[in-house]
């Protein structure tokens, strides 16, 4: 019984390609259960002000009937307060990327802590009529 044991040991020590293998894989579990017995940390660090944070996400900009900026927003309260106003800044451009024009909007929400709500098709301003791209972003929260 024993040299069956032996006489593969002997074929793998003339195999260096098995050896090898049989090397790696050895190291590969190694590495494996040292990281498991370890624990491996969350690699997205939480935010430092989490609880102090408005997330929002400027999803998309709209031209209305009569030539105004109409925007869309996600809004995810963060914070351990009511959130009553927002002001919203945004950008116009050109087709060659020239600056349009730029907006400053305060508007009424309400955001418990903790709520998410979309902010659907607010009105920014007056829209330049060549505009072809708007860039939008929350500047204040009250």
């Amino acid at each position: 019984m024993n040299a069956a044991p032996k006489r593969l040991i002997e074929r793998a020590m003339k195999s260096k390609k098995v050896l090898l293998a049989a090397l790696f894989l050895v190291a590969f579990f190694a590495v494996l259960l040292w990281t498991h017995s370890r624990g491996l940390s969350n690699p997205i660090k939480p935010r430092d002000s989490a609880s102090t944070a408005l997330e929002s996400a400027f999803l998309r900009w709209f031209r209305g009937e009569n030539g105004e900026l109409l925007v869309t927003f996600q809004l995810i309260n963060h914070t351990d307060s009511f959130i009553s106003k927002i002001e919203i800044a945004c950008v116009a451009y050109y087709i060659n990327d020239q600056e349009a024009g730029s907006y400053n909007q305060k508007l009424n929400v309400s955001l418990m802590p903790s709520e998410s709500r979309m902010l659907n098709r607010a009105y920014i301003g007056a829209l330049d009529p060549l505009a072809q791209k708007v860039n939008c972003r929350i500047e204040r929260r009250e």
